[in-house]
């Protein structure tokens, strides 16, 4: 059903990424940085991972993009056709496009 098939993704400060069903179950689990601040799950299976100095991109089978980071990030945002991590370099606000 419904409950089976959602999905619900959650970082940690310690690099953890776990996925669970919508009824609470671990799906599954990995480490993939040395800490995580944030995540955007796509519908297309495509996530996007963040820390203060990098932007994972893959899939929960493998994460194959890293992209070093020259922001404080504040979360994801996508803009018109653009998508992005929204982010703070000095006093300028900036997208970080993918």
């Amino acid at each position: 059903g419904a409950a089976a098939d959602a999905r619900v993704h959650v970082v940690d400060e310690y690099g953890w990424w776990a996925i669970f069903n919508g009824s609470g179950e671990k799906v599954c689990a990995q480490r993939v940085a040395q800490s995580l601040a944030g995540i955007r799950a796509e519908a297309t299976g495509e996530v996007f991972l963040w820390n203060r100095e990098q932007l994972l991109h893959g899939t929960a089978e493998q994460i194959d993009r890293r992209y070093a980071l020259d922001l404080r990030p504040l979360g994801w945002c996508p803009w018109g056709g653009q998508r992005g991590l929204l982010g703070v370099d000095g006093n300028d606000l900036v997208l970080q496009q993918i």
